[in-house]
């Protein structure tokens, strides 16, 4: 190891290059809160969004599909005004 460490170090850059890569890796607490906030103030229809994700969440487990489908459907249920509120919020 010691060998191939020495024919390729590793350059782990410094610290504040560190933190800001680190950072940009988490959604800050409040951000999530905000968007979280907006997505049950938007109403899906006729329904908010709480109702319409409950009965959304219902039917997800009923299908038996793993998570990575479920968010694919989730995603694809979702309004574009809900999606373009929330890509926003979260940026």
């Amino acid at each position: 190891m010691q060998t191939a460490l020495a024919a390729n170090p590793v350059n782990y850059g410094t610290w504040n290059e560190f933190k800001t890569t680190f950072e940009k890796q988490f959604i800050p607490p409040a951000t999530q809160m905000e968007a979280i906030a907006k997505m049950y103030d938007t109403s899906m229809g006729t329904k908010d969004f709480a109702t319409w994700f409950l009965d959304w969440s219902t039917q997800a487990r009923h299908t038996g599909v793993d998570e990575t489908t479920k968010m694919w459907a989730f995603r694809r249920a979702l309004p574009a005004a809900l999606q373009n509120k929330l890509s926003v919020a979260s940026s």
